[in-house]
């Protein structure tokens, strides 16, 4: 064997020993990528199990289990009847309430768009018929007396008497509060 192909043997053999090299760091690699996981599996179950022992439904913990600790729930605890800060459930809430205060503007501004149009609303006085308005207003949505008891718990809007009829009240008048007024879109 010359002096060429020994060398050129040493090369081969060192490329060889840095492949196996590379792939024995590699699978080690791979060994700490799932003890990691394994870690991070765990973590997740261990506070699913947390959360289901403070659950008087679950089986896991609650009322099935003799002996567990049910957390004491105060009704004067601010939080008491919230969803948690960050949850989904929160998000959701949020979303639909912004929604509802999109519905409550969009009321207003029809109320508004509807006493201009009519003679018989004198002056600065806000005000339209029930009729008209549920006329008008079904078109948009079917849900305007849920829509007007929600604007006037924020009072937005005033009208006599606990919940409006079609046909029955058709004559009853809703009168936009100067809060309604800054609260339409324009």
């Amino acid at each position: 064997m010359s002096e060429q192909e020994k060398a050129e043997d040493k090369a081969d053999a060192g490329i060889k020993l840095d492949a196996l090299l590379t792939r024995r760091r590699s699978q080690e690699g791979l060994k700490g990528l799932a003890k990691n996981r394994a870690a991070m599996f765990q973590k997740v179950e261990q506070d699913h199990l947390a959360k289901q022992l403070e659950n008087p439904f679950s089986e896991v913990g609650g009322s099935k289990v003799a002996g567990s600790a049910l957390k004491k729930i105060d009704k004067n605890d601010p939080n008491y009847g919230k969803p948690l800060k960050g949850s989904i459930t929160e998000q959701r809430g949020n979303a639909a309430n912004s929604h509802i205060q999109k519905e409550i503007a969009q009321l207003c501004q029809i109320i508004y768009d509807l006493a201009l149009e009519d003679p018989n609303v004198p002056g600065p006085d806000c005000w339209v018929k029930f009729g008209p308005l549920f006329e008008h207003y079904n078109r948009v949505s079917d849900k305007l007396v849920g829509i007007l008891l929600r604007a006037r718990k924020y009072g937005h809007v005033e009208f006599p008497g606990e919940i409006l009829y079609q046909r029955r009240d058709d004559d009853v008048k809703i009168f936009l509060t100067p809060s309604g007024m800054k609260i339409r879109k324009y």
